[in-house]
């Protein structure tokens, strides 16, 4: 069992670990070393960090490493507030 960090509600901890699983399944490569499923990894990178969600991109800001489709990436969110991106 994964527990989920205090700084995420339990609807964007599932949320934002579906959405890396679903990445994992496609073929992205894993952020931690170990042999699981792509569902307990995907919630393995978030509660450790390693995956946050993305914040929405302004007109002045650089590039941001993530997946622009599914709204999350590797850079700290700028804000508290989940927007859909695409």
């Amino acid at each position: 069992m994964v527990t989920r960090p205090p700084h995420f509600n339990p609807f964007e901890f599932a949320v934002v670990s579906g959405l890396r699983a679903h990445q994992l399944m496609d073929g992205c490569l894993p952020q931690l070393d170990g042999e699981h499923n792509a569902t307990t990894m995907a919630q393995m990178e978030v509660a450790s960090g390693k995956i946050s969600r993305a914040s929405r991109l302004s007109e002045s800001a650089g590039p941001v490493s993530g997946d622009r489709r599914t709204g999350i990436g590797t850079a700290p969110p700028s804000s508290g507030r989940v927007e859909r991106i695409g």
